[in-house]
């Protein structure tokens, strides 16, 4: 503790716990507002991230795997100590974290950062039978299977949820559609989508659900929802779910997402197997330990979950950030999460965007046309996501 022009400042170790989307953002926060007497160090298990929204834009060639990724020892990450290795185990009474080098890290603050796994699929026959939209081999296999592809039903199946990014199964449809269109082969191939939610993207309300449903009809994109996934048979290639069976000749899915394990082995995920926090401050339950991003849960007034989405991870970032900035000034938190976001959800060509709150009762999100100019917003938050990472 250091007496400065007054005013008490508490020195502090403040340990991240993932360098994506949530983690990265926090770090070059809290440097920013931080002298040199205090401490930020961020684990990172990957030796390399990549942006993961533009996996789509990989899986149909607009982007070479080069353009998407960041090396996590060349991170300066705002002078932050850039730790490359996994995170093992989390020590809750002693504040410390033990990584699987045996390197430990002492905390006065942490924060969890660490995102959803959703590399392996549900099933053998599954990894077997299709292709993992959620991972850069799977994006890149899908990239192969369409240029010999020759017709036919293309599925897109959701196992279950939740899952991150939930636009993103509606946008790989329509990119889909594009570059067949493109391609000559429209009329040859019949894509579809299988989702276990009841409407698209449910958390925002029915305004949103009918929208994208009406763009996804227009575009001849087959949708069936409340579909529940069981198995496929990689063989036969049909695909089972609790409603019936549904044959394919591609198929593409979003597998089943579950925290790291370094969350379920150290105690800290509730029942639902991710960290429940408070929805204002991301607080968990255990003092100074916050979780931000795809790996918190938050109960909303409507009864469902929070998405797991970039944009509310950069948010709560930001809150996190500034209220441990306060809280060794030994203020008040002055930042809470609000719950609004929006949202840019691409349609091939073009886009269009929502914005709203999901902490009322009803969620009202508003539904802005279609226009190029969303497009280069997707692009933009591409270009502040390698800058961050560089």
């Amino acid at each position: 503790m250091i007496f400065l022009l007054n005013k008490v400042i508490t020195i502090a170790n403040i340990v991240i716990i993932g360098a994506g989307t949530a983690g990265m953002a926090a770090a070059r926060t809290l440097q920013q507002g931080l002298s040199d007497q205090h401490k930020v160090i961020l684990i990172e298990q990957h030796s390399e991230l990549y942006f993961q929204p533009s996996l789509l834009w990989l899986m149909v060639g607009r982007r070479k795997i080069l353009d998407i990724t960041r090396k996590t020892r060349q991170m300066q990450a705002s002078s932050a100590s850039v730790i490359c290795s996994e995170a093992r185990t989390v020590n809750i009474s002693k504040k410390t974290v033990k990584t699987t080098d045996d390197q430990t890290f002492s905390f006065d603050q942490l924060i969890l950062a660490t995102g959803a796994m959703a590399t392996k699929a549900n099933t053998k026959e599954l990894a077997s039978a299709g292709y993992n939209l959620y991972t850069v081999d799977g994006a890149l296999a899908i990239n192969s299977a369409i240029k010999s592809f020759r017709g036919g039903e293309i599925v897109l199946v959701v196992t279950s949820l939740p899952h991150k990014c939930p636009p993103a199964v509606y946008e790989a449809a329509f990119l889909l559609k594009e570059w067949f269109s493109k391609a000559g082969n429209r009329e040859d191939v019949n894509i579809s989508i299988h989702t276990p939610e009841v409407i698209p993207l449910q958390q925002a309300g029915t305004k949103v659900g009918q929208a994208l449903s009406e763009k996804l009809q227009k575009q001849k994109i087959n949708l069936y929802t409340e579909q529940r996934f069981k198995n496929v048979d990689p063989v036969q290639q049909i695909i089972h779910f609790e409603s019936g069976e549904v044959p394919y000749d591609l198929l593409i899915y979003i597998p089943r997402h579950v925290a790291p394990e370094v969350i379920s082995d150290s105690g800290l995920a509730d029942e639902t197997g991710w960290i429940s926090v408070d929805p204002f401050t991301l607080e968990t339950c255990y003092k100074d330990i916050y979780a931000i991003g795809d790996v918190n849960h938050i109960l909303l007034p409507s009864g469902l979950a929070m998405p797991k989405a970039g944009a509310f991870a950069h948010f709560q970032s930001q809150v996190v950030a500034d209220n441990i900035l306060k809280k060794l000034e030994h203020k008040p938190p002055a930042r809470f999460f609000g719950g609004k976001s929006a949202c840019m959800i691409e349609t091939g060509s073009t886009a269009f965007a929502l914005w709203g709150n999901l902490y009322k009762q009803n969620p009202s999100f508003i539904v802005l046309p279609e226009n190029r100019f969303w497009l280069s917003g997707k692009w933009f938050v591409e270009r502040v996501w390698l800058y961050e990472h560089s």
